[in-house]
């Protein structure tokens, strides 16, 4: 009896010493990250074994236990986002300043095109066809930037079987030395290249380059969800125009923003246009320009 005693408490302790010895569990990481369109904040929950969620907007409003939340503001200002994970182990707390600014002026991808008259001189890069211009397809482009997007215009030609798909070069790490050298335009150096036909253009092609060397056309798809969006086109008074806006997250490592756009025709076959073009000087020399300089706000 008294061995058979001793052997039940040796078993209930070693069992007790078992329990004790189980790891903890740790505590969840709390991060997140956001998307700001105007007064509506798309918020990201990217922590690390957490269970649930709780966030404070800031703003005095019902706090939210969704994973992945988007919260509309009352007003522009200043906000602190707190985000707290938790699980078994305890809970973890990530705070972010957000700043909600009234834009001075707003591109919507609408297709109509007024709204561009309001963006600042200051803020807008553009380029024309000349009237001597030897490729006539691309009569006009223009881009200017928000803290989210690109936005691009262009004009072309509304007559048939001349202006097909748009190439859409962007040189972004400001290093010309690096990148596809473009023979349009020189200082070239482009990193991103988007091709697509305008009438499906949400729909382009995104790419890295990946050129050996710099003549090489050497391109690497890459997949960037709703990286476009682009209204319909819009015909009149002989030309054709669309609008569209990329959003800068695709645009990774982006230090600088200089670009060029040239048009093929329908077949692929040539270039029907080329912006900012080549242009004669008063010599009569062809001038090759450089890339458009789109400033960053």
């Amino acid at each position: 009896m008294k061995k058979s005693f001793i052997f039940a408490s040796v078993i209930a302790m070693v069992a007790m010493l078992a329990v004790s010895c189980k790891p903890a569990v740790e505590k969840p990481k709390a991060i997140f990250t956001y998307d700001v369109e105007d007064l509506i904040v798309t918020f990201t929950n990217a922590s690390k074994d957490a269970e649930s969620y709780v966030w404070d907007f800031g703003d005095n409003t019902a706090t939210s236990t969704e994973k992945n939340p988007v919260h509309i503001y009352a007003d522009y200002g200043k906000y602190t986002v707190t985000l707290t994970a938790k699980n078994a182990g305890g809970e973890a707390v990530s705070t972010e300043a957000i700043e909600l600014v009234k834009k001075a002026w707003e591109i919507k991808i609408d297709g109509n095109f007024d709204d561009w008259s309001d963006v600042a001189a200051g803020d807008l890069a553009e380029a024309e066809l000349d009237e001597d211009g030897t490729l006539e397809g691309l009569t006009k482009i223009k881009f200017c930037t928000d803290a989210d997007k690109v936005y691009f215009y262009a004009e072309w030609t509304a007559e048939e079987g001349v202006v097909g798909p748009f190439s859409i070069l962007f040189n972004i790490d400001e290093n010309a030395e690096t990148g596809f050298a473009c023979w349009m335009w020189k200082n070239c150096g482009a990193d991103i290249l988007i091709q697509g036909e305008p009438e499906d253009f949400a729909n382009a092609g995104f790419f890295k380059f990946i050129g050996a060397t710099q003549e090489d056309w050497g391109w690497d798809p890459v997949e960037v969800a709703e990286a476009i969006v682009a209204s319909e086109v819009k015909v009149g008074n002989g030309i054709k125009a669309f609008e569209c806006s990329i959003r800068r997250a695709a645009l990774a490592g982006m230090k600088g923003l200089t670009a060029g756009v040239y048009t093929s025709d329908v077949d692929w076959a040539g270039e029907t246009g080329a912006l900012p073009e080549t242009y004669v000087d008063e010599e009569g020399a062809s001038v090759v320009p450089e890339m458009l300089e789109v400033k960053l706000n």
